[in-house]
């Protein structure tokens, strides 16, 4: 790693594209967007050439083998009426630079806020946090002088190269990865810094007091100041127990990830939007899937209700094409929109454990025909399927009397990890992946994944041989006295299951 950065920053760092792309027509057109807004081109242009950045300009294009042109446009930042240049060099596709550049060489794992949580979640003191951003990220990254040409782009008639790591290099993550995992390792291992996480460029400080944490940002700025890495110091933030990693507001006194309000709100509006119609486009769909996909970073259970809105999306090729919603998808936006009205893109950070031992041994089971039981310690629970159930293919049977038990117990299990236990093997990963096309299944898994989030509940499922599931077989029999002789210390009656989830509350399915 050291041999590789000192390398880089001695002669260039290589960008790793393997055989020659074909030269690419000196008249390319940038994108509609560079037409749009060649103001933007040029303020960003005369900027990067004042400091080195860009090469050029050139009156004709520079006499080399591998001088390849790629279009310029320009995209919208997150402030309003702020614009990002960006350089297409995926364009055209099949043979454009990042054509030639192999998976490899651009693959990369990032750090998430759940690495904060961990530290956080076993921290013995409350956790106080800084936020620092390095500016223009990539841009302080050399690209080695044999491949600048690769990097060719055309303005106002002029021809330009860049000298330093482009945002659309395919592999301009992966190197500058391997420079701030640096940074990361010199905060840690040189300077003593309690904790640090980062992901590109953004690194975020944790500690156990203000103080130290107000050290630790010191000596990161004051590192960074010595070996000119510049800062954006208008995004320094903390020491604080309450601040926005990644886009998300961690706080550690509340001990819970949140939302933004406004990207709560933008979520909202989208589902509401959607719901009230019987077809979208493709983009609005791929659209929709990217604000609930960074939402489901903080409303983990919705994850698997993203699922059906992606398979809808397969198959159709052009952004305007229209994609009519089906009922089972709207079922599933509408358990997204529970999710971000009643419980407001919270998530509170859990106990990871499954608590399996003696701390809980929750057995369910079902029999055909006959009913349901579920034991919970000395609590249980049984009743008869109505006839309108009895037709019910046997996980749907199986599946019932745990969704039952999480809204009989779930104030028991608030906060902490629970691991169901099952007979039928079968239902394992349908609980497990909480998803399933059968609608009668997924007409339960639904009201399970929303009770577990009401209370906070992580939950996972395991198979259980049936020879050792004897007490709650007994139970889905209604061999009550037969229960009791097993299980004489078991409550002399049963719990009552809320009637809104009871085989009579929830109909036929």
């Amino acid at each position: 790693m050291i041999e590789y950065l000192l390398q880089g920053f001695t002669s260039g760092f290589s960008i790793g594209c393997i055989g020659l792309p074909p030269q690419l027509n000196v008249g390319m057109r940038n994108l509609k967007s560079a037409d749009e807004f060649p103001g933007v081109i040029d303020h960003k242009l005369s900027k990067e050439l004042g400091l080195g950045r860009v090469l050029g300009p050139f009156e004709v294009p520079p006499p080399l083998r591998n001088y390849i042109i790629s279009p310029l446009g320009v995209v919208p930042k997150k402030a309003a009426g702020e614009f990002r240049m960006i350089h297409h060099l995926s364009y055209p596709e099949g043979s454009s630079v990042n054509d030639f550049i192999p998976k490899e060489f651009s693959s990369v794992r990032y750090a998430t806020i759940y690495d904060a949580i961990e530290f956080i979640k076993h921290s013995p003191r409350l956790v106080y946090m800084a936020k620092v951003d390095i500016e223009s990220a990539f841009r302080i990254i050399p690209i080695a002088p044999a491949d600048r040409p690769l990097l060719g782009f055309r303005w106002r008639g002029q021809f330009f190269m860049d000298a330093v790591l482009p945002m659309g290099c395919s592999s301009s993550c992966s190197i500058f990865e391997r420079f701030s995992t640096a940074l990361e390792w010199a905060a840690k291992v040189k300077l003593g810094v309690t904790e640090v996480i980062h992901v590109i460029d953004d690194f975020l400080l944790l500690a156990n007091s203000f103080e130290k944490c107000n050290d630790d940002m010191q000596a990161f700025i004051s590192m960074c100041d010595q070996i000119g890495v510049p800062l954006a110091h208008e995004k320094t933030c903390g020491p604080s127990t309450s601040i926005s990693f990644l886009g998300i507001i961690i706080d550690t006194v509340q001990m819970h990830a949140r939302l933004p309000e406004d990207k709560l709100n933008k979520a909202r509006t989208l589902l509401l939007s959607f719901l009230a119609k019987q077809k979208v486009t493709l983009k609005e769909l791929q659209s929709l899937i990217g604000v609930l996909s960074f939402a489901s970073e903080v409303v983990v259970p919705g994850r698997p209700f993203l699922r059906r809105l992606i398979d809808q999306t397969l198959g159709v090729s052009r952004p305007h094409y229209h994609i009519r919603l089906t009922r089972q998808t709207k079922l599933d936006l509408g358990v997204w929109l529970e999710f971000l009205q009643h419980f407001n893109g919270k998530a509170f950070f859990l106990d990871e454990n499954f608590l399996t031992g003696d701390f809980l041994q929750l057995h369910t089971d079902a029999a055909g025909g006959i009913g349901y039981g579920a034991l919970y310690g000395t609590e249980w629970f049984c009743g008869l399927w109505p006839v309108a159930w009895r037709s019910h293919n046997v996980a749907v049977l199986e599946l019932y009397p745990i969704v039952a038990a999480v809204h009989v117990w779930g104030n028991a299990w608030e906060n902490k990890s629970v691991c169901f236990f099952t007979d039928n093997e079968a239902l394992v990963p349908i609980i497990n992946n909480q998803t399933s096309r059968e609608p009668h299944i997924m007409a339960l898994i639904r009201p399970l994944v929303l009770a577990c989030l009401r209370f906070n509940i992580n939950f996972a499922a395991r198979h259980i041989p049936g020879r050792f599931n004897i007490l709650a077989d007994k139970l889905s029999r209604s061999q009550v006295g037969d229960f009791h002789e097993l299980a004489p210390w078991a409550n002399t009656s049963p719990v009552d299951i809320p009637y809104s989830v009871s085989p009579a509350g929830l109909g036929s399915l």
